[in-house]
């Protein structure tokens, strides 16, 4: 019996990788009359579906209940997105323009090819 079931398992992947062959040769065969179809195809086959969870508390306990899942993440979020504090708030609108009223600018912004790749050196794009 479990050997029937093995058979018939691996004839159930064949067929479905033969589908997928057939369904990917049609779009690239299509392209030219249809590109819509091909790119179509592409977006479904390069769509990833994630799921949340099982998150991991902060004392090791795996958490998959929803309700659980669910307080975590708003938790986590209340934390990291907190009201600023106040001697961050900037009251006075004028702090954010120049002397002459207006917005201020990025001009003349000089850059090297060695600065470029300095920078990509050091890590100092983050």
């Amino acid at each position: 019996m479990q050997e029937k079931v093995k058979r018939l398992e691996e004839q159930l992947r064949e067929s479905h990788r033969n589908e997928r062959a057939r369904d990917e040769t049609s779009a690239v065969k299509t392209i030219q009359k249809n590109y819509k179809y091909f790119f179509k195809y592409v977006k479904k086959q390069a769509t990833v579906k994630a799921s949340t969870g099982p998150l991991v508390a902060a004392d090791g306990e795996v958490i998959s209940d929803p309700q659980q899942i669910c307080q975590t993440l708003r938790s986590h979020y209340e934390k990291v997105f907190s009201q600023p504090k106040e001697w961050h708030r900037i009251d006075d609108p004028e702090f954010f323009l120049n002397s002459t009223g207006q917005l201020p600018q990025l001009e003349d912004i000089h850059l090297q090819p060695r600065d470029i790749i300095e920078a990509i050196d050091t890590g100092g794009w983050s």
